[in-house]
């Protein structure tokens, strides 16, 4: 039997951190101060840890629930065919016509007597997709539990697997609740037996061979040891540390020096961008750049004049022009006595006429059908020169004409066939295109 070499104790954290390469140049204060700390930590983890599984295991007793509920309604279909009386060759025709997949390939498997035969047909469907007591019962047996799988998982699971096993035997009525109670008492049984299990630096090794033995029927038992044998004692494995329980609360010294500044951290996320800054120095004055594109103008004007006189009748009358002063272009149209645009932008225009004694003047500068400016006169013992001007915004397609008013009351404009008394000017101020 080897000497039991003693190691010298050591602090580690509750979740097997090692603190004595921390401690080392640490003060007892700031020692106490990083334990606290570190049980603090441990706690909230095992609080959090605690509730993802109380969550998983919710989630999974609901899964659970809607699956037997469905595995219960496929029963009660099953037994409302048995009580319809349907013969077997009428359900394998009926169910051919359903299978697909695995379900498909076990029944084309079959003989073409055992197609006509409900029962079997139904136990190779049932075996393709492994639904059968046994292969619950397989399952139940063989699972274990994985290396990071909670006891209470592996509770469930069994619980599973045993409900479903027994629905398959004929039982479906069989609590819930009851299957998982087994299932954690099973885990807790094989719990306690890994906790108490004793651990020998020689299980790995080749040179153990438990003993065999076999019953009347044929099974087989392995023995590790013998009744009245004593287990090996090993030396202790040097990778264990001492773990001392310190009462803090009795623990306190004296306020020690501030230590020395610890290293800088990694750089965190990049902020917000900022405002915008102030406005940098001008630069410098580039080159000429290439010539551009001659600059195109654009003209538009026209000026028109009447030596008929105008009286007013029933209905509003257009000033139609028979004097052809200026027409650029042609774009008063002397026939109908309307100027149309075909340059959009600033129009200047100017319209002249001649009173009548004793007669009112009463027109209107129209654009399209919308009044835009007036030009009226009252009746008086003497003729006079009477003018209007405006500027006007046109666009493509637009109309500038002289209207005058109808016969409500009597107007008119004189004239004396010989000589030029009415005028009827416009031309283009800036058009739209030079902005």
């Amino acid at each position: 039997m080897g000497q039991t070499t003693a190691s010298s104790p050591c602090t580690v954290s509750p979740s097997g951190f090692d603190l004595s390469d921390v401690e080392e140049g640490l003060t007892f204060e700031q020692r106490k101060e990083l334990l606290l700390l570190t049980l603090e930590q441990q706690s909230k983890e095992r609080e959090l840890d605690r509730r993802i599984e109380i969550e998983k295991m919710k989630y999974a007793h609901e899964l659970e629930e809607k699956k037997l509920a469905f595995e219960a309604e496929r029963l009660r279909l099953v037994s409302e065919a048995d009580d319809r009386c349907w013969d077997d060759t009428e359900r394998c025709l009926l169910l051919q016509t359903v299978l697909v997949g695995k379900a498909q390939e076990a029944y084309v498997a079959l003989s073409g007597a055992d197609r006509r035969k409900y029962k079997s047909v139904k136990e190779a469907v049932l075996k393709a997709y492994e639904l059968v007591p046994e292969a619950y019962r397989q399952r139940f047996r063989t699972w274990r539990k994985a290396d990071k799988q909670a006891h209470v998982e592996v509770a469930r699971v069994l619980g599973c697997h045993f409900y479903r096993w027994l629905a398959a035997e004929g039982m479906p009525g069989v609590c819930l609740a009851c299957v998982y109670g087994v299932g954690v008492l099973l885990v807790f049984w094989a719990g306690q037996v890994d906790l108490y299990r004793t651990r020998y630096p020689g299980d790995d090794t080749e040179d153990y061979e438990p003993r065999i033995y076999r019953d009347s029927r044929g099974a087989e038992c392995r023995r590790c040891c013998e009744p009245g044998e004593e287990p090996p004692l090993h030396d202790p494995p040097q990778n264990l540390r001492v773990i001392p329980h310190i009462n803090i609360t009795i623990l306190k010294g004296e306020k020690g020096d501030s230590g020395e500044r610890g290293p800088y951290g990694k750089a965190g996320k990049a902020g917000h961008g900022g405002p915008p800054g102030a406005p940098g120095l001008k630069g410098v004055k580039g080159g000429m750049g290439p010539p551009g594109d001659p600059c195109k103008a654009y003209y538009a004007a026209f000026s028109v004049g009447r030596k008929k006189a105008l009286h007013s009748n029933e209905y509003y009358q257009t000033l139609v022009f028979d004097t052809e002063l200026v027409n650029l272009y042609n774009h008063f149209n002397m026939f109908t006595g309307k100027f149309f645009c075909y340059v959009p932008g600033i129009y200047f225009f100017s319209l002249n006429v001649h009173t009548w004694n004793q007669k009112e003047t009463y027109m209107h500068v129209m654009k399209n059908e919308e009044e835009m400016a007036i030009l009226y006169a009252q009746p008086s013992d003497r003729s006079i020169m009477q003018s209007q001007s405006l500027m006007l915004q046109l666009s493509r397609d637009d109309q500038v004409w002289v209207r005058l008013y109808k016969g409500e009351r009597e107007n008119a404009v004189f004239s004396d066939d010989f000589d030029t008394y009415i005028t009827f000017s416009g031309h283009l101020i800036k058009a739209q295109s030079e902005g």
